[in-house]
């Protein structure tokens, strides 16, 4: 099993806060990955802040079969979505072997957090 302890180095957060992206502290983690909050400032406007959640993957750490198979089908369904109701990616990254996959961050938790405070989904709410 792959480590959980997945946290930027110093010179990715470096190379992330130039292009405007401030990691702050780990939401989540997964078999081989973590999630940060993070900020995004764009820096034609620095008034202008997002609230995203970054996942950082390191593909050292993935078995063969997912970094071939699932990853790359992963990105690509990320990148290609389009719908009100689900997460929209805002950038991803690349620096060596971790990627970086910015989406906005859901103040409320995901899906399964509203299920666990709110029971079973109505079909009429959930379409």
């Amino acid at each position: 099993m792959a480590s959980a302890r997945l946290s930027p180095r110093n010179s990715e957060v470096n190379a992330l806060e130039q292009r405007g992206y401030l990691i702050g502290k780990k939401i989540g983690q997964g078999s081989y990955a973590t999630v940060h909050l993070a900020d995004y400032v764009d820096g034609s406007n620095n008034s202008k802040k997002m609230r995203l959640a970054c996942k950082i993957f390191d593909k050292e750490k993935a078995p063969r079969d997912f970094l071939e198979k699932f990853f790359p089908r992963e990105l690509d369904i990320l990148t290609k979505i389009e719908n009100p109701h689900i997460i929209q990616v805002h950038s991803i990254l690349q620096r060596g072997a971790r990627v970086f996959i910015f989406m906005r961050y859901a103040d409320n938790g995901d899906l399964l957090d509203f299920i666990k405070r709110n029971g079973v989904v109505p079909e009429q709410q959930s379409v």
